[in-house]
């Protein structure tokens, strides 16, 4: 079936905005599509190829449309798809698992609606998904250990949603990811070492706790609200997370006790010369200003 045959089949209620925008286009003298079954592509929310002989839908944008219901299984047909964008809308039901059908995606975004049951172990099959965003909905369970095969997952959003039990050690292993919200869940447990994490937001998690380590990224001042400690001395003092008490030997204990001492001697050497200024004022203090010198009357002493 043609992309935008399918496509209406999904969502009829495109089929008005395509002849609006289709009389727009004519009476403005727009040129278009030339590709049989290439309706759809007037669209503003579809992103088509540029073939000839057909138009392939690559990108679907539906943000804030309105779109109530379940996620329509019409859109398994759009084969070519790349990005699928239905945020912020009134959708209901749970994730299709069928979404890893989709061979070619690399942008999901269902945050924003009311999808609820739990995260399909199968999205770990999307290998080239890059960004997946399903925050701000009502999903349940744990996050799938299967999320850890998307090799070239860069942007992972679960924030307030209902998730349970803890992130998985395996995303550890995702070298691309640079970005993971999964603020307001009920998480608990150890946080992963998420070494290439550079913008992380888990406040609302009161069951969380592990050490950051020296990862230094900037979301880290996001984790108040959390057990948490870090190594780093100059990111506990930057976002007020507190100093563990014990350093694990691959966090650069070394350098910690370094910088410890430093500060210990430093502190030192500041107490040793306050003291030293107060014993001098106070020995100043304690002698008199000046001693009275007698008047001399030319040599002459009375009797």
């Amino acid at each position: 079936m043609p992309d935008c045959a399918a496509l209406l089949g999904a969502f009829p209620h495109l089929l008005a905005e395509v002849v609006d925008q289709t009389d727009k286009a004519a009476a403005a003298g727009r040129p278009l599509p030339a590709a049989p079954n290439s309706a759809c592509c007037v669209l503003p929310s579809v992103v088509c190829s540029q073939e000839s002989t057909s138009a392939r839908i690559l990108a679907l944008e539906l943000d804030s449309a309105g779109l109530v219901g379940t996620i329509p299984h019409g859109i398994l047909r759009l084969n070519s798809l790349e990005r699928l964008v239905m945020s912020n809308n009134a959708l209901t039901g749970s994730i299709p698992p069928w979404l890893s059908a989709l061979p070619w995606l690399r942008t999901l975004s269902l945050e924003g609606n009311r999808l609820s049951g739990s995260i399909p172990a199968e999205l770990g099959r999307l290998s080239r998904l890059q960004v997946l965003l399903l925050g701000k909905n009502e999903l349940s369970g744990t996050i799938p250990e299967a999320l850890a095969e998307l090799s070239s997952l860069e942007t992972l959003e679960l924030g307030s949603n209902r998730l349970s039990g803890p992130i998985p050690a395996e995303l550890s292993r995702l070298r691309n990811l640079t970005t993971l919200f999964a603020a307001e869940n009920d998480l608990e447990g150890r946080i992963p070492p998420l070494r290439r994490i550079r913008f992380l937001s888990l406040h609302g998690n009161a069951r969380l706790s592990g050490t950051l380590g020296q990862t230094n990224p900037t979301g880290f001042c996001n984790l108040k609200g959390t057990d948490v400690c870090t190594s780093d001395v100059d990111l506990a003092a930057k976002c007020k997370i507190r100093i563990c008490e014990r350093v694990a030997e691959h966090e650069a204990p070394l350098t910690v006790l370094a910088l410890c001492v430093f500060g210990a001697l430093l502190m030192a050497t500041i107490a040793g010369f306050m003291l030293s200024m107060a014993r001098r004022a106070g020995a100043r203090h304690s002698m008199p200003r000046y001693a009275p010198v007698p008047k001399r009357d030319g040599g002459k002493h009375q009797d």
